[in-house]
């Protein structure tokens, strides 16, 4: 059966002088990307708090929904626990792809014809705009200060 992903990519655009100084470090690019979709995959995980929408009974179990615009609230926690990475790319680029293999997910990102959107890949995405350079920039650090000692 295929499967939707609902994603986001977590590529960088650095310079020249960034990347050949991610290719010296132990991992190269690899581990900063790596640890940008560790960071993402996170965000978007902890984005997923109690909902603040509309109560409603499901056989015994009472679940309080998000509101429109807010991103999931969690019910049975397969969405959020789906959330994962993988690498790809080729010889000459790197990415890293975050996102689930959850049908639903694409439904609540973007809503539909009688559910308001709960985005909450676009905005990790937006989130990663600020927070992935400091994220490559630790991996810069921790492998100069690895090399010196």
């Amino acid at each position: 059966m295929a499967t939707r992903r609902a994603q986001g990519r977590t590529g960088l655009d650095v310079s020249r002088h960034i990347r050949a100084a991610l290719a010296a470090l132990p991992g190269g690019v690899d581990a900063a990307l790596d640890r940008v979709a560790i960071a993402m995959t996170a965000d978007i995980q902890r984005s997923f708090k109690p909902g603040t929408g509309r109560e409603y009974r499901r056989g015994s179990v009472t679940h309080r929904a998000s509101a429109p615009g807010q991103p999931p609230a969690v019910d049975t926690g397969r969405l959020r626990a789906s959330i994962t990475w993988r690498r790809g790319g080729t010889h000459k680029t790197n990415w890293r792809d975050v996102g689930t293999n959850v049908l639903y997910a694409v439904e609540l990102e973007k809503g539909t014809s009688k559910t308001a959107p709960r985005p909450f890949m676009l905005p990790a995405a937006e989130r990663l705009r600020t927070y992935g350079p400091a994220v490559v920039a630790e991996q810069v650090e921790q492998a100069q200060r690895r090399a010196v000692t």
